[in-house]
């Protein structure tokens, strides 16, 4: 059997007419799904962390956290949303930061009357003026939080 040059560019153009949009579609998939299970994994790792401040704050509210418990909390929610945003702005171009407002419910929290007039050891016991601007905080990150998973889903 031989092949005239029409032969080999008919071949050509029918193997390019079917590989190379099966080729695209296949790259294109993967990288949507690359993309899909990353977000995801994402906004899983921001669930979790805010069903721990949830518990943390709660547990705050009721008292039964020492000044040494507070501090050591903060410290981690410090480092969690500290990498939470940098791979927001990394990974998802997202310019909405968490850590700014831990850091500010940490400030309030740590000047509070009611935890510096209480020992190391004693477990700190807020009132209710102070709850409720430790409340006004942690809807402002809940907010945030929300904010940014949506821009994740955009």
């Amino acid at each position: 059997m031989e092949f005239t040059f029409s032969d080999i560019i008919a071949i050509l153009a029918l193997f390019s007419g079917i590989g190379v949009p099966i080729y695209i579609a296949d790259r294109l998939q993967n990288k949507f799904l690359k993309n899909t299970n990353l977000k995801t994994y994402h906004v899983k790792l921001l669930d979790d962390i805010f069903l721990d401040y949830k518990n943390f704050i709660e547990e705050l509210f009721k008292g039964n956290y020492n000044k040494r418990d507070i501090t050591s909390k903060f410290k981690m929610f410090t480092i969690r949303f500290a990498s939470i945003d940098y791979q927001n702005r990394e990974r998802f171009k997202i310019s909405q930061k968490l850590q700014p407002i831990n850091r500010q419910l940490q400030m309030f929290v740590t000047s509070c009357n009611e935890y510096n007039t209480t020992q190391t050891t004693g477990k700190v016991k807020f009132n209710n003026p102070s709850k409720s601007q430790m409340e006004i905080f942690y809807s402002l990150l809940i907010k945030t939080n929300g904010d940014i998973i949506f821009s994740l889903h955009k």
